[in-house]
């Protein structure tokens, strides 16, 4: 199974058939493709989730390039056995989320084990955040492995600010491209050492 990213496309499928959530404007049925929205069974219950920059801080802005960690405290309610956690980070362009990037423990080949009930586990994703300026959504949760059951799913948890920092390059990522230039060939006469 595809465990969080079923569960997510699942989520996106219902936000995009208008279903109200939490956040929906009142009479009008349009649901906020920014608002935080939550579901799963709470077997277990992601408690907390920080961002923090390369200091160490918690942060919810950070220049391209510039390193993250994205932690999440988990608390078990029941045995869980070898269930995934992930992590997504959408981008919103005129009403429509796309996947910036997707990733969890069972496609990084990491086994949770056996959790028992009140067991707490955090679980860490450390990346660098290469991305263009703008503001980027992070969803975060744990699912069945074997069924891609949402446990407990977190869309739109936090909102993260990325700068673009040094100037030199435009685009939605930063390739920290190095360039060098050869000269080949030249039409002007060698010159004369004297």
């Amino acid at each position: 199974g595809e465990g969080i990213s079923a569960g997510a496309a699942a989520v996106e499928e219902d936000l995009q058939e208008g279903e109200k959530g939490p956040e929906a404007q009142e009479g009008e049925g349009i649901v906020d493709p920014t608002a935080y929205q939550r579901c799963g069974t709470f077997e277990a219950e992601v408690r907390n989730v920080s961002v923090l920059n390369e200091s160490g801080e918690e942060s919810e802005s950070f220049v391209s390039g510039e390193r993250a960690s994205v932690r999440l405290h988990i608390q078990c309610h029941k045995d869980l056995d070898n269930p995934a956690v992930g992590m997504i980070l959408t981008r919103y362009d005129q009403g429509w989320g796309s996947i910036v990037y997707n990733t969890n423990t069972q496609w990084r080949g990491i086994d949770l084990g056996s959790l028992k009930r009140g067991d707490e586990i955090e679980v860490r994703f450390e990346q660098i955040f290469p991305l263009g300026e703008g503001t980027y959504y992070l969803n975060v949760g744990m699912a069945h492995r074997n069924d891609s059951k949402l446990i407990d799913w977190h869309e739109n948890r936090r909102a993260i600010r990325i700068t673009k920092g040094e100037s030199g390059w435009e685009g939605a990522v930063n390739l920290n491209s190095r360039v060098n230039v050869f000269r080949l060939s030249s039409s002007s006469p060698p010159s004369e050492k004297k």
